[in-house]
């Protein structure tokens, strides 16, 4: 290969890392927010035993949704409120993550259950 030859792909070669490398973010020693460290526990409501105040206090959600909600029970799962036409999807994804569902059979089969010593 001629000299020439060498010299172009040698620059060409520094031409492709150099701007890869000028790009690249600096690493710099920075601590997390202190609110990304502590995760606030939300405590999830019980959509078949809440009552119409407590789930009106979800982010989402009003009183006339809350009666819906009170009206078409008992739900199996959460996914039944949307099923049911209680409430509708979009509002379904924005109070899933803050709600559950403990069917009644259940819970009564856990009241039911001796406790361990």
């Amino acid at each position: 290969m001629p000299a020439f030859a060498k010299a172009l792909l040698a620059v060409v070669a520094a031409g492709c890392l150099l701007p890869a490398q000028a790009a690249a973010p600096k690493r710099t020693k920075t601590r997390p927010a202190a609110h990304s460290r502590t995760h606030a526990k939300v405590r999830l409501l019980d959509i078949n035993t809440a009552s119409a105040t407590q789930l009106a206090r979800v982010p989402g959600l009003d009183k006339a949704l809350a009666a819906a909600i009170i009206a078409h029970r008992p739900y199996l799962t959460k996914e039944h409120l949307v099923l049911k036409h209680a409430i509708p999807e979009p509002v379904y994804f924005a109070i899933r993550d803050r709600i559950t569902c403990i069917p009644p059979g259940v819970r009564k089969a856990r009241a039911e259950r001796p406790t361990r010593k």
